[in-house]
């Protein structure tokens, strides 16, 4: 039951997210705030044990290189690591995969078409 929640949870939040990235290119601080939260709530003592936080961090560390450099946007590494949080490994090792594969494949295409492409800006979340 839990696990249904943190994944029921996640997924509204992303959809909000993704709304505000999309209209805004910007992803609120309530949202990621709220997903950490939710996080504490729904897993309590658990968030230790079953590895989350963990994740979270280490999702957060790598990530966080990529917004240094300005690959990734500081709502997305928020949102990315709060999200690792509520609902854990599996999917959220996806997401950042499919985060570091999209930003490889803007880099091979900017290597082969020339075109810079670090100063566009996309919206990752959708």
């Amino acid at each position: 039951m839990q696990s249904l929640l943190a994944l029921l949870g996640a997924t509204v939040l992303a959809a909000i997210a993704s709304y505000y990235d999309i209209k805004t290119r910007q992803i609120p601080d309530w949202i990621w705030a709220l997903a950490a939260v939710l996080a504490v709530a729904i897993w309590q003592k658990n968030i230790l044990k079953n590895g989350n936080l963990m994740i979270a961090i280490l999702i957060f560390i790598c990530l966080f290189l990529l917004a240094y450099y300005r690959l990734l946007g500081g709502g997305d590494l928020k949102l990315i690591s709060a999200l690792a949080l509520l609902v854990g490994g599996s999917i959220t090792t996806a997401i950042a995969a499919g985060t570091l594969l999209q930003l490889g494949f803007a880099y091979w295409r900017m290597l082969k078409t020339g075109e810079n492409m670090w100063g566009q800006r996309l919206p990752l979340m959708p």
